[in-house]
């Protein structure tokens, strides 16, 4: 009867205890700022979707996720402002920090539709490369968290779709810029605790 009871009793600790492993989907809101001090942030979006391989204290994850700028503008240029859109492809690892949250880094590639637009009109041009990201998950449910992150696609032109005579004509500068995008959302882990 006594070895009965430990063995429900450990099975109702692990049942009640997270299994990070499995599939996870998630949505996010997205702030996205330039390295340039005159151009305002864009409000935009991402979701994502991806696999961890384990509950380990130090689990692997691979993720794929779309990410939405919304439009940042130029100030006082008469509404002459750009976004970017499209997938991205990260693999990461994560640092276990309790039964219910932990730590991530992840590093991977974005393929972008980078768009200028001025007055109505828009020319754009495909922009590919390096992305990292940082944060932090909270589950405070079993399957339900918080997800706070920071993702830096690297190398992004400042103005997709002109050359660089269109843009030196403006008065700018035509280069490779890195973007900062704060994300703040939720996490769904459809197999969270099911062991």
């Amino acid at each position: 009867m006594h070895t009965i009871c430990k063995s429900t009793l450990a099975a109702l600790l692990l049942s009640a205890t997270p299994a990070f492993a499995g599939p996870f989907l998630g949505a996010a809101l997205d702030r996205t700022s330039s390295e340039y001090s005159d151009v305002k942030d864009g409000t935009g979006y991402s979701v994502l979707g991806g696999y961890q391989t384990s509950s380990t204290s130090f689990p692997l994850f691979v993720e794929a996720s779309y990410y939405d700028s919304g439009k940042l503008k130029l100030k006082d240029s008469g509404g002459l402002g750009f976004s970017y859109s499209g997938p991205q492809l990260f693999v990461g690892g994560a640092l276990k920090l309790g039964e219910s949250s932990f730590l991530w880094l992840k590093g991977g590639y974005y393929s972008f539709d980078g768009k200028t637009s001025y007055q109505g009109d828009s020319v754009s041009d495909s922009l590919s490369g390096l992305s990292l990201g940082v944060g932090f998950d909270w589950m405070f449910s079993k399957q339900l968290g918080l997800r706070l992150g920071i993702e830096t696609p690297m190398k992004v032109d400042n103005a997709p779709g002109l050359t660089e005579e269109e843009v030196a004509a403006l008065g700018g500068t035509k280069k490779e810029k890195q973007l900062s995008v704060i994300q703040f959302g939720l996490v769904w882990r459809p197999v969270f605790g099911a062991q």
